[in-house]
């Protein structure tokens, strides 16, 4: 006789569980060695297929120490279900996004320093190459300053997402970036995409007047990327 139902699906959960783990952990490096955290800084997760449960990098451990079993899993309402470190402290903020984007799959929170500065300076990032055409509006906006890990910073990041139903990207004022996926490799390549978009927005600062795309000029290169990709075009940007 074989497993039941409930055992197996038992079993999936687990199977997704540890993948899930384990693909924030590989992200979670690959963000530390482009440069776009340091240390300890930052925080990614992604939510476990078929369950409530989000996995998330832990609080205060530096990455070059980290391993997969750091990683945290937490609930609906982020209490800890499943390993022995303490979810990071902003699990609010990445809670109330879930909540407010059903369809986001994964969240980068990401402090890298050309996006940053923008932040600090509370500054939006418009786009101005198309290195940016994940974020899918036509600038990045900057949340109201909130303290790290507070509700009040969930809500700002919320005001944000609401008022721009299509954007995947939002400046955390004084403090870094969120980017949002469909899953999680995706949100943490779109945090190096806007780091890059903003490094690009600073340089063409600094030489003259920069002209930045339009949303009719996003959407003439999304068409043509998507004919090209149609067409088995692997390059097409």
């Amino acid at each position: 006789m074989g497993p039941s139902t409930t055992d197996r699906a038992n079993m999936n959960i687990e199977a997704a569980t540890r993948a899930a783990r384990h693909e924030v952990h590989t992200q979670a490096i690959w963000l530390f060695e482009m440069g776009l955290v340091a240390e300890s800084s930052g925080n990614i997760s992604m939510r476990i297929p078929d369950t409530d449960l989000i996995a998330v990098t832990p609080s205060g451990v530096r990455y070059a120490d980290l391993v997969p079993s750091d990683i945290v899993v937490t609930d609906h309402s982020g209490t800890r279900v499943l390993g022995h470190r303490e979810p990071t402290s902003e699990t609010v903020m990445h809670r109330a996004v879930y909540a407010t984007r059903p369809e986001t799959a994964a969240i980068a929170h990401t402090h890298s320093p050309y996006a940053t500065a923008f932040a600090v300076i509370h500054e939006p990032i418009p786009l101005v190459t198309n290195e940016g055409l994940g974020v899918r509006s036509t600038r990045i906006d900057v949340a109201r300053f909130g303290v790290p890990g507070s509700l009040e910073i969930a809500e700002a990041v919320v005001e944000v997402l609401e008022n721009n139903s299509d954007t995947q990207a939002v400046l955390l004022a004084n403090h870094g970036l969120l980017t949002l996926g469909d899953d999680l490799a995706s949100a943490c390549r779109l945090a190096h995409e806007v780091e890059l978009e903003a490094r690009v927005y600073y340089l063409a600062r600094t030489i003259g007047n920069v002209h930045t795309l339009s949303q009719a000029q996003l959407d003439t290169i999304t068409e043509s990327y998507g004919k090209r990709a149609s067409a088995g075009d692997t390059a097409a940007r």
